[in-house]
């Protein structure tokens, strides 16, 4: 709820809405967060959607092959938000919305959200769309510390948004931390090894999650 709350309060500081309202919108999301499709992205998070390699990121948000290398050497990665594995890079969809905000419209989680408050007549389309213009106008400018206050709604489970990276690997670094083969990782696709969300291919680089390895080869 402080995600929610410190964005509102940025609305009624604008005057696109008063007081009373927000607190109305603040009741309405804490009643219906339970039963909601925040919930259930909350219940069926998967971590491989939030992370992608440097080649597949490149491509969504229609970068230069060298755009990403780059920032590295002018240090614009935070902590947690980017990792060599098994030689391909790998960055976290929030840095990528960090650094590329003009690529991003809205959250879409707090957009469903908001239209659930029009249709209870909490708020207007007009109201609504103030709203999403200023998260489009402000968000690029917050500094670091705000834009971790206001990030929207991005529930992450029990992954911590500065170490989703962390929690997932490619084949190539997960055969060399379990000392087995990449041919046996990629086998186990066709044995049907793997359960919903433990591998995603990002471009070419093939990406698994530490929690499949560790079911799987339990360490």
């Amino acid at each position: 709820m402080k995600n929610i709350e410190q964005f509102l309060f940025l609305a009624v500081e604008s005057k696109i809405i008063d007081i009373s309202k927000k607190e109305q919108l603040l009741e309405f999301f804490d009643i219906n967060m339970y039963n909601s499709d925040l919930y259930k992205d909350k219940l069926f998070f998967n971590i491989l959607t939030e992370i992608f390699s440097f080649a597949e990121a490149q491509d969504i948000y229609n970068l230069s092959r060298s755009t990403l290398h780059k920032n590295i050497d002018y240090g614009r990665y935070l902590p947690g938000e980017i990792k060599q594995s098994g030689g391909t890079w790998l960055i976290t969809k929030g840095a990528m919305e960090r650094l590329y905000p003009s690529q991003i419209k809205y959250s879409k989680r707090f957009y469903r959200f908001l239209l659930e408050t029009v249709k209870y007549n909490i708020i207007n389309e007009i109201e609504l769309n103030k709203i999403i213009d200023l998260f489009i106008k402000e968000y690029p400018y917050m500094d670091i510390y705000k834009r971790e206050q206001i990030d929207l709604l991005r529930i992450y489970n029990d992954y911590d948004e500065f170490f989703l990276v962390n929690e997932v690997m490619t084949f190539a670094e997960a055969a060399e931390a379990y000392n087995i083969s990449k041919s046996t990782l990629r086998k186990n696709l066709n044995l049907g090894k793997y359960i919903e969300g433990d591998v995603r291919k990002s471009k070419s680089t093939w990406l698994i999650t530490k929690d499949a390895m560790k079911r799987l080869y339990g360490k």
